[in-house]
């Protein structure tokens, strides 16, 4: 509990059960923290059985009714945390992430003391380099280029990475592998939108709480290591990791920004032409 306000974590996992015992063991000593919930979303193997008995007055184990992906898992996990518990803190935390207490204390004051209402710190790689890559949501023309293998690399967008530091400073996303929200915004918002199974969510969440007025923000104090996409790699081949990429953003740009249908066409040839080149890629490499 910070300032009198319960805070609530979501490990989201998905056939990682060594991956998310190992994370849920270190924090649930954590006195900042007060609930934890493990959502099972359908793991084909014995995920659940392994993770029940991490059960404890502090920790919940929960299996979501069917596999949705991130943010439906996500949402049921939250959901529970604030029907259960009235957390008035949320915390998402993927199975591959490393944070010590300081994280959470810092990051909930930042969002207690009304600075914003989903704050978030420095992701580090596993070398201690900084992952946070710039503060904006990706633009169409960011998307469109992205979907080559060349041009994005030379006229694609720059943005200064986000480095340790001492300042706090606004941002237009937060990235999904750990961070927190007041349970008013989150549930203003209607949460993650679930008609995305993967990727994406960071930016549509964003978008959602900017277009209520709210503010996200970075405390560059604070830092957590992601061994980025553990879970992900070890479940969706690569092919269908960027088929479904192309759809969660065709999504966002449909539902949020509204292109106009010349504008959706040409992501859609972008895509398309992406999806080749890199599935002929994936063959011989």
């Amino acid at each position: 509990m910070i300032r009198k306000s319960k805070v609530g974590v979501v490990i989201l996992n998905y056939r990682d059960a060594a991956t998310t015992e190992r994370l849920c063991r270190k924090i649930s000593s954590y006195d900042a923290i007060d609930h934890i919930v493990i959502v099972d979303n359908q793991s084909p193997d014995h995920s659940y059985e392994v993770l029940s008995r991490l059960h404890s007055e502090k920790v919940d184990v929960i299996q979501s009714d069917r596999n949705g992906g991130y943010s439906y898992g996500n949402n049921y996990g939250a959901q529970y945390l604030m029907d259960q518990y009235q957390i008035d803190l949320l915390y998402i935390a993927n199975p591959d992430v490393d944070f010590e207490e300081v994280f959470i204390v810092k990051t909930a004051e930042l969002i207690l003391s009304g600075r914003a209402q989903a704050a978030g710190g420095v992701m580090l790689m596993p070398d201690g380099k900084s992952g946070l890559d710039g503060t904006k949501i990706n633009r169409y023309a960011d998307d469109l280029l992205d979907c080559t293998l060349v041009l994005k690399h030379l006229v694609g967008k720059k943005q200064k990475s986000v480095y340790l530091g001492m300042e706090i400073i606004d941002t237009e996303f937060l990235y999904g592998s750990l961070f927190g929200i007041n349970t008013t915004a989150f549930r203003e918002i209607g949460g993650f939108d679930e008609s995305v199974f993967l990727y994406c969510e960071e930016r549509i969440l964003g978008k959602k709480l900017m277009d209520r007025g709210y503010r996200l923000a970075i405390d560059t104090s604070a830092s957590y290591i992601h061994r980025h996409a553990v879970s992900v790699e070890r479940s969706v081949k690569k092919n269908e990791q960027i088929k479904i990429l192309y759809q969660s953003r065709k999504h966002y740009y449909q539902k949020y920004e509204r292109l106009s249908k010349f504008k959706q066409y040409m992501l859609d040839i972008g895509m398309g032409y992406g999806r080749l080149v890199r599935r002929l890629i994936y063959i011989f490499v």
